[in-house]
Protein backbone atom coordinates (compact mmCIF):
# COMPACT_ATOMS: atom_id res chain seq x y z
CA UNK A 1 0.00 0.00 0.00
CA UNK A 2 1.38 3.42 -0.94
CA UNK A 3 2.22 5.88 1.81
CA UNK A 4 0.62 9.29 1.94
CA UNK A 5 3.06 12.06 1.08
CA UNK A 6 4.03 14.10 4.18
CA UNK A 7 2.30 17.27 2.95
CA UNK A 8 -0.91 15.51 1.86
CA UNK A 9 -3.81 14.26 3.88
CA UNK A 10 -5.12 10.78 3.29
CA UNK A 11 -8.32 10.90 1.27
CA UNK A 12 -11.62 10.10 2.93
CA UNK A 13 -13.94 7.38 1.66
CA UNK A 14 -17.49 8.23 0.65
CA UNK A 15 -20.00 5.51 -0.14
CA UNK A 16 -23.14 6.57 -1.91
CA UNK A 17 -25.86 5.26 -4.16
CA UNK A 18 -26.62 6.98 -7.45
CA UNK A 19 -28.87 6.08 -10.32
CA UNK A 20 -27.36 3.83 -13.01
CA UNK A 21 -27.64 6.54 -15.68
CA UNK A 22 -25.72 9.07 -13.54
CA UNK A 23 -23.00 6.51 -12.82
CA UNK A 24 -22.75 5.67 -16.51
CA UNK A 25 -22.59 9.37 -17.37
CA UNK A 26 -19.88 9.90 -14.76
CA UNK A 27 -17.85 7.02 -16.19
CA UNK A 28 -18.21 8.41 -19.75
CA UNK A 29 -17.24 11.91 -18.65
CA UNK A 30 -14.23 10.56 -16.77
CA UNK A 31 -13.11 8.70 -19.88
CA UNK A 32 -13.61 11.76 -22.09
CA UNK A 33 -11.59 13.97 -19.76
CA UNK A 34 -9.08 11.20 -19.01
CA UNK A 35 -9.70 11.44 -15.30
CA UNK A 36 -10.57 8.96 -12.58
CA UNK A 37 -14.11 8.73 -11.22
CA UNK A 38 -12.83 10.20 -7.95
CA UNK A 39 -11.29 13.19 -9.71
CA UNK A 40 -14.49 13.77 -11.69
CA UNK A 41 -16.62 13.70 -8.52
CA UNK A 42 -14.21 16.02 -6.67
CA UNK A 43 -14.22 18.43 -9.62
CA UNK A 44 -18.02 18.43 -9.81
CA UNK A 45 -18.38 18.99 -6.07
CA UNK A 46 -15.83 21.80 -6.13
CA UNK A 47 -17.74 23.53 -8.93
CA UNK A 48 -21.04 23.04 -7.08
CA UNK A 49 -19.59 24.45 -3.84
CA UNK A 50 -18.14 27.43 -5.69
CA UNK A 51 -21.37 28.41 -7.45
CA UNK A 52 -23.70 27.81 -4.45
CA UNK A 53 -24.23 31.00 -2.45
CA UNK A 54 -24.79 30.74 1.28
CA UNK A 55 -28.00 32.50 2.25
CA UNK A 56 -27.05 35.31 4.63
CA UNK A 57 -29.80 34.19 7.01
CA UNK A 58 -28.05 30.82 7.34
CA UNK A 59 -24.77 32.30 8.49
CA UNK A 60 -24.26 32.65 12.23
CA UNK A 61 -25.59 35.67 14.07
CA UNK A 62 -28.30 38.16 13.30
CA UNK A 63 -26.07 40.90 11.88
CA UNK A 64 -25.69 39.35 8.45
CA UNK A 65 -29.34 38.96 7.50
CA UNK A 66 -30.12 42.52 8.57
CA UNK A 67 -27.25 44.15 6.70
CA UNK A 68 -26.26 44.54 3.07
CA UNK A 69 -22.68 45.47 3.91
CA UNK A 70 -21.29 41.97 3.32
CA UNK A 71 -20.64 40.65 -0.18
CA UNK A 72 -22.31 37.40 -1.22
CA UNK A 73 -20.29 34.41 -0.09
CA UNK A 74 -20.17 31.00 -1.74
CA UNK A 75 -20.31 27.74 0.14
CA UNK A 76 -16.76 27.04 -1.07
CA UNK A 77 -15.54 30.30 0.53
CA UNK A 78 -17.24 29.42 3.82
CA UNK A 79 -15.78 25.92 3.65
CA UNK A 80 -12.29 27.32 3.08
CA UNK A 81 -12.71 29.62 6.08
CA UNK A 82 -13.84 26.78 8.33
CA UNK A 83 -11.81 23.78 7.25
CA UNK A 84 -8.60 22.87 9.00
CA UNK A 85 -7.19 19.52 10.08
CA UNK A 86 -7.36 20.75 13.68
CA UNK A 87 -10.71 19.52 15.05
CA UNK A 88 -11.09 22.07 17.89
CA UNK A 89 -10.44 25.00 15.55
CA UNK A 90 -12.79 23.55 12.94
CA UNK A 91 -15.55 23.17 15.56
CA UNK A 92 -15.23 26.76 16.80
CA UNK A 93 -15.11 28.12 13.25
CA UNK A 94 -18.25 26.13 12.36
CA UNK A 95 -20.02 27.37 15.48
CA UNK A 96 -19.26 30.96 14.49
CA UNK A 97 -20.05 30.78 10.77
CA UNK A 98 -22.59 27.96 10.38
CA UNK A 99 -24.07 27.24 13.82
CA UNK A 100 -27.19 25.58 12.38
CA UNK A 101 -25.02 22.77 11.03
CA UNK A 102 -23.73 21.72 14.45
CA UNK A 103 -24.60 18.20 15.58
CA UNK A 104 -25.85 17.27 19.03
CA UNK A 105 -22.32 16.07 19.83
CA UNK A 106 -20.80 19.38 18.65
CA UNK A 107 -23.27 21.30 20.82
CA UNK A 108 -22.44 19.12 23.82
CA UNK A 109 -18.72 19.82 23.36
CA UNK A 110 -19.33 23.56 23.10
CA UNK A 111 -21.63 23.48 26.14
CA UNK A 112 -18.98 21.65 28.17
CA UNK A 113 -16.06 23.93 27.28
CA UNK A 114 -17.91 27.26 27.18
CA UNK A 115 -18.97 26.79 30.80
CA UNK A 116 -15.48 25.93 32.00
CA UNK A 117 -12.89 28.64 32.86
CA UNK A 118 -10.08 26.16 32.07
CA UNK A 119 -10.90 26.77 28.40
CA UNK A 120 -11.31 30.56 28.43
CA UNK A 121 -9.04 32.73 26.29
CA UNK A 122 -8.33 36.44 26.13
CA UNK A 123 -8.85 36.86 22.40
CA UNK A 124 -10.90 35.18 19.71
CA UNK A 125 -8.51 34.80 16.77
CA UNK A 126 -9.66 31.67 14.97
CA UNK A 127 -9.53 32.59 11.31
CA UNK A 128 -6.75 33.45 8.88
CA UNK A 129 -6.31 37.17 8.34
CA UNK A 130 -6.54 38.98 5.01
CA UNK A 131 -9.45 37.01 3.65
CA UNK A 132 -11.94 38.35 1.14
CA UNK A 133 -14.60 38.11 3.85
CA UNK A 134 -12.57 39.53 6.72
CA UNK A 135 -15.28 41.96 7.90
CA UNK A 136 -17.93 39.25 7.93
CA UNK A 137 -15.70 36.86 9.88
CA UNK A 138 -14.72 39.56 12.38
CA UNK A 139 -18.31 40.66 12.96
CA UNK A 140 -19.66 37.12 13.31
CA UNK A 141 -16.85 36.22 15.73
CA UNK A 142 -17.58 39.30 17.85
CA UNK A 143 -21.28 38.53 17.84
CA UNK A 144 -20.74 34.87 18.74
CA UNK A 145 -18.56 35.74 21.73
CA UNK A 146 -20.67 38.68 22.88
CA UNK A 147 -22.27 36.47 25.55
CA UNK A 148 -19.62 33.77 25.78
CA UNK A 149 -15.95 33.75 26.72
CA UNK A 150 -13.56 33.25 23.83
CA UNK A 151 -12.16 29.72 23.87
CA UNK A 152 -8.49 28.80 24.17
CA UNK A 153 -7.76 26.55 21.20
CA UNK A 154 -4.49 25.34 22.75
CA UNK A 155 -6.31 24.20 25.90
CA UNK A 156 -8.98 22.52 23.76
CA UNK A 157 -6.27 20.76 21.75
CA UNK A 158 -4.46 19.55 24.89
CA UNK A 159 -7.68 18.14 26.29
CA UNK A 160 -9.43 17.09 23.08
CA UNK A 161 -9.44 13.34 23.81
CA UNK A 162 -10.68 13.89 27.35
CA UNK A 163 -13.33 16.39 26.17
CA UNK A 164 -14.63 13.77 23.72
CA UNK A 165 -14.65 11.07 26.44
CA UNK A 166 -16.60 13.36 28.79
CA UNK A 167 -19.10 14.21 26.04
CA UNK A 168 -19.50 10.51 25.16
CA UNK A 169 -20.24 9.84 28.85
CA UNK A 170 -22.74 12.72 28.96
CA UNK A 171 -24.55 11.61 25.82
CA UNK A 172 -24.79 8.06 27.17
CA UNK A 173 -25.74 8.92 30.79
CA UNK A 174 -27.59 12.22 30.37
CA UNK A 175 -25.14 14.26 32.46
CA UNK A 176 -21.48 15.17 32.61
CA UNK A 177 -19.25 13.32 35.09
CA UNK A 178 -19.06 14.94 38.52
CA UNK A 179 -15.39 15.92 38.37
CA UNK A 180 -12.94 16.09 35.51
CA UNK A 181 -9.25 17.02 35.75
CA UNK A 182 -8.18 19.06 32.71
CA UNK A 183 -4.59 19.39 31.50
Amino acid sequence: MAKVAPNRVKAETLSLRISPNLKFGLELLARMEERSLTTEVEKALGELFDRTPVDSNFLGGTIVGSSNKYPEISFFSVLMLIYTLDAPTRLVRTAILLPRTLTQRDLAILDLVSGNPDFYAVSADYFPTNTAHQDLVRDLTEEYFRHEHPLDIKALRRNWSKINEVVDFALEHGHYPDEVEWD
